[in-house]
C-alpha cells in the first residue's frame, strides 16, 4: 500500500515540478528556499534529535508543498495533499537522517536550482531522481524487516 502512495506521488510530483519551472513566481521561489534552508538548518543543528527529527519533516513537507503551489494548479494540491498525508504516516522508515547531508539536501537543493532557472525537464529530472531514492529507501527498509524464511526441518 506504501509503494502504492509513493507510485502516485512520482506520477504527481515529476509533472509538478516541471511546471513549477515554467510558471513559480518569486515569492513562490522564495518560500522553496525557506523550506530548504529550514530543512538544512534541521540536518545540522542536531541530526538524530527528536525535535530536530520534526523539524526537517515539517520543513520537506513544506518545501513539497510549496513545489506544488508554485504550479498554480489548485486542483493538483488538492490531489497530492492525502498522498503527502498517508506518506508521513509511514516517514519514519523512509528517512535516512545520517544521508541527508550528503543525499537529500543536495537533491532538493538541484530540484530548486532547476525550478529557479525554469529549466522544466531539469526540475523533471531532479524530482524523479530525489522521489526514486525514496522509494530505494523504503525497500532497504522491507528488506531489513522481513524475516527470513525458516529452513524446513529435513
Amino acid at each position: 500500500m506504501l509503494g502504492d502512495y509513493l507510485e502516485c506521488r512520482r506520477l504527481l510530483e515529476i509533472e509538478a515540478a516541471g511546471l513549477a519551472a515554467e510558471r513559480a513566481t518569486r515569492g513562490q521561489l522564495v518560500a522553496l528556499s525557506e523550506a530548504l534552508e529550514r530543512m538544512t538548518a534541521a540536518a545540522v543543528q542536531t541530526a538524530g534529535a527528536p525535535s530536530a527529527e520534526d523539524r526537517f519533516h515539517a520543513a520537506d513537507i513544506a518545501f513539497h508543498r510549496a513545489v506544488i503551489r508554485a504550479t498554480g494548479n489548485s486542483a493538483l494540491g488538492g490531489m497530492t495533499e492525502p498522498v503527502h498525508r498517508a506518506l508521513a504516516a509511514a516517514r519514519r522508515p523512509l528517512a535516512r537522517p545520517e544521508l541527508r547531508l550528503e543525499r537529500s539536501l543536495p537533491e532538493h537543493r538541484r530540484i530548486l536550482a532547476a525550478i529557479a532557472d525554469g529549466d522544466a525537464d531539469g526540475a523533471r529530472a531532479a524530482m524523479r531522481d530525489h522521489l526514486l531514492t525514496v522509494e530505494r529507501y523504503l525497500s532497504e527498509y522491507a528488506a531489513d524487516v522481513t524475516p527470513e524464511p525458516r529452513a524446513r526441518p529435513a
